[in-house]
């Protein structure tokens, strides 16, 4: 691993007894990404990718509350699209 590469969890938010979505910055320090991951206990999806321009310093004192109104917002501008579990897309 290059130096300033490690992976750092910002935050995670339970959406159902076995299910969360994750909030996971990667990459090189310059350059970090967000990855927004639906985790279960049988898999991981990429729900979302942020690239290094869209990613806001996160304030330590950022709360789960915070979190929700954030993907509320980002759900607000994008488009509208469910998975099934076998990872087939279906717009509305």
């Amino acid at each position: 691993m290059t130096p300033g590469a490690a992976s750092k969890v910002l935050s995670a938010v339970a959406v159902g007894p076995h299910q969360r979505v994750v909030a996971v910055e990667v990459g090189p320090e310059n350059s970090r990404t967000v990855l927004i991951l639906g985790v279960t206990s049988q898999q991981v999806s990429c729900l979302h990718v942020l690239s290094p321009q869209a990613v806001l310093p996160v304030p330590p004192e950022a709360s789960a509350a915070d979190f929700a109104s954030e993907m509320q917002r980002q759900k607000a501008v994008l488009p509208d699209v469910r998975s099934d579990a076998a990872g087939v897309s279906h717009g509305q």
